[in-house]
């Protein structure tokens, strides 16, 4: 069921605010829909498979949800548009943004439309019991394992190591790297200023390269010479032994056609007063204020109306895309 619950209550635009357990009542089959502090909960490592799942489709890492689906059981995907996302205090996923991004998913069919979207995808083998000829070992932290899920699929068995220090039970974020004889995972800090960067020794060996469910990336822009191309990099890269085995390939802005608008003065009213100064459409009567009760203010009988000018420093550019080619001014 998504968006998932930020809460195990939940706001919909149809009046309910309550413990979101309607689902689990009127579907027959099992439903997959965590409750955040609410009294009962899915074990760390499943819980983090079903929120990489929704965290995938968010970032559109669309390669990783049917091996992160197939790892969960899951074959069907409800996508609910009844929740109220705007509610103050509260965290809750896009739901058009789920449903777009299932449609570019590979292998994803949706069988019915509406307030609650139904989309399926190959049935889940129903097995109580998989045999796996290889395991692979990931960090502790389950997140660690959901992301070596969503990178070499449900083929090899992967196995969480068991952490050498108790968990902390304030809120904290561990974006240090999980390294283990399979498998390293590490979660890029979000920095301000410079670039973080990290080392860490593995054996040889043959190894997956990939980066699951990235957040926004931080792209760069620069104007490229002769022709001022207005290009988008990515400093992200993955270094094996000096040499770069996982790179973004820059997005080159496609040209525009800038038209240039000259600014002019514009008035803007202050508590109503002065609206005959502001602009109106030709032929329109003159907006007063209503108000006459009363001795009026003294600026009502100066001859300058009490509006604040303002008048533009540069001026105004507006973009549009076209299909003739056009050269930018700098």
């Amino acid at each position: 069921m998504l968006p998932l619950d930020d809460y195990y209550q939940m706001p919909t635009k149809w009046g309910f605010f309550g413990v979101d357990s309607i689902a689990n009542l009127l579907i027959q089959r099992g439903v997959v829909q965590p409750k955040p502090d609410g009294y009962f909960g899915d074990v760390p490592g499943y819980k983090a498979d079903i929120q990489a799942t929704q965290t995938a489709l968010l970032s559109g890492d669309l390669a990783a949800v049917p091996r992160l689906l197939d790892a969960s059981g899951i074959d069907k995907i409800i996508v609910r548009h009844d929740l109220i996302r705007d509610m103050p205090g509260r965290n809750i996923a896009d739901d058009e943004v789920l449903a777009k991004a299932l449609k570019r998913t590979p292998g994803m069919t949706r069988t019915s439309n509406g307030e609650l979207e139904l989309w399926q995808t190959k049935p889940a083998s129903g097995d109580p019991v998989r045999a796996y000829n290889n395991i692979v070992s990931a960090g502790a932290r389950p997140d660690a394992a959901a992301g070596v899920i969503g990178s070499v699929g449900t083929g090899n068995a992967v196995m969480a190591l068991k952490a050498s220090t108790k968990p902390s039970l304030l809120a904290t974020v561990d974006d240090s790297p999980q390294v283990t004889k399979d498998s390293v995972q590490w979660p890029v800090p979000a920095v301000d200023a410079g670039v973080p960067r990290t080392t860490v020794d593995l054996k040889a060996g043959t190894y997956v390269v990939a980066q699951r469910a990235r957040a926004s990336a931080v792209l760069r822009p620069r104007w490229t010479p002769p022709r001022k191309k207005l290009v988008f990099s990515d400093p992200t890269k993955v270094r094996v032994d000096g040499q770069v085995v996982s790179s973004v390939t820059p997005w080159v802005h496609p040209p525009h056609r800038h038209r240039r608008h000259p600014g002019r003065t514009a008035a803007v009213s202050l508590d109503a007063w002065g609206r005959e100064a502001l602009p109106r459409p030709p032929g329109s009567p003159v907006q007063r204020h209503p108000f006459r009760l009363g001795r009026p203010p003294p600026w009502s009988r100066t001859r300058r109306p009490p509006s604040l000018p303002i008048r533009p420093r540069r001026p105004t550019f507006t973009t549009a895309t076209t299909t003739n080619r056009a050269r930018p001014r700098n």
